[in-house]
């Protein structure tokens, strides 16, 4: 059984739990030796306790900075990895933007190309005329000189 004290409910505060201590509230001696034991033993029982989980929380303690120390190299792993893909993707991105440029420039050629034909198909058109006319007049020609 603990040791236990009464607060007398007399006083100048009749309240609850309020009041004065006085003397014969604290029991004879060997009830005050006997919750001294009884408080030694929740002690010792308390004691026990506080060192058992001392003990755990330095176990948990150690395999937390394990856990740590295992993590650590592979979070640098990764962020080298991240610092090398942001590297491959710059690189990638100055591809694709020199890539983007040559199209451009090919565009540009090809639609002067297509132009430059355009024209050579309007002028050869007219030489093309020309010639069918120069020979429609060489058969009249050679007709009117035949007969």
């Amino acid at each position: 059984m603990a040791f236990e004290f009464r607060l007398s409910r007399r006083g100048p505060n009749n309240l609850p739990g309020r009041g004065t201590l006085r003397r014969q509230d604290y029991g004879t001696t060997s009830q005050i030796n006997e919750g001294l034991t009884v408080f030694d033993s929740d002690g010792l029982e308390l004691a026990t306790r506080i060192d058992q989980a001392t003990r755990d929380v330095d176990i948990i303690r150690k395999g937390l900075n394990t856990a740590v120390s295992d993590i650590d190299p592979e979070l640098q792993h990764l962020a080298d990895n991240v610092y090398v893909i942001e590297g491959q993707l710059s690189e990638q991105e100055k591809n694709i933007a020199r890539t983007a440029q040559l199209v451009g420039h090919f565009e540009r050629a090809i639609r002067r190309d297509i132009t430059i034909i355009n024209q050579n198909i309007m002028n050869n058109s007219e030489q093309i005329s020309q010639i069918k006319t120069d020979l429609i007049a060489l058969v009249e020609s050679v007709r009117n000189n035949t007969v």
